[in-house]
């Protein structure tokens, strides 16, 4: 796995969270609507992505290349949200 890949991949599955600030403009940011919409998007980058990275190196140690995309994630929601 390169670095261009690894870029790529992380840049790729941003998608959801942009879907998460379009749907933020349209319900409001603040509320359990607008949380959950965070969350699932959030959830929904994460998972893409470590689909996308997943080795067979890393198959048994899935969680390892879960955690740290997860706060990848949600530091762009958080800088996004100004949380």
């Amino acid at each position: 796995m390169t670095l261009s890949h690894t870029v790529g991949t992380l840049g790729y599955n941003l998608l959801p969270l942009v879907f998460s600030r379009v749907a933020m403009l349209a319900i409001g940011q603040k509320g359990p609507v607008s949380v959950l919409v965070r969350l699932v998007c959030t959830a929904w980058a994460t998972f893409s992505a470590s689909r996308w990275l997943l080795t067979s190196d890393l198959a048994r140690k899935r969680m390892l290349l879960v955690y740290p995309i997860a706060l990848h994630y949600f530091f762009f929601v958080a800088l996004s949200t100004g949380v």
